[in-house]
């Protein structure tokens, strides 16, 4: 099997975007008026509404970008796409499974 070059700034990148992430749900950049039905109609776009949605919000697509471009320059090989897929699939159950008992608690879950 190939050995994968290792790219340092991908791990810079990671972290960065993984602070965007945490400041977008601590919702460190303040909240926009675009999620107020009282104020919807008056929202003017501010500098919270730029890094809200043109700087914060680009973290997922970045490491979404970034996993298909590791995962494409791996040499191909089909046990590891299995690996992955189970883990990939494990990882939504339980996020699933604990977004449903966070909503509707354990009484009313079942």
């Amino acid at each position: 099997m190939k050995k994968i070059a290792y790219i340092e700034s991908a791990e810079y990148l990671r972290f960065i975007m993984s602070v965007f992430v945490v400041v977008w749900h601590m919702k460190g950049a303040g909240q926009s008026l675009l999620f107020s039905k009282e104020l919807f109609a008056k929202n003017v776009f501010t500098l919270s509404d730029f890094i809200n949605f043109h700087v914060l919000l680009l973290a997922v697509p970045t490491f979404i970008c970034l996993s298909n471009y590791l995962f494409a320059s791996r040499e191909p090989d089909l046990s590891y796409l299995f690996r992955r897929s189970k883990r990939l699939l494990l990882l939504l159950s339980f996020w699933t499974l604990a977004l449903l008992l966070y909503n509707y608690g354990i009484v009313n879950f079942c």
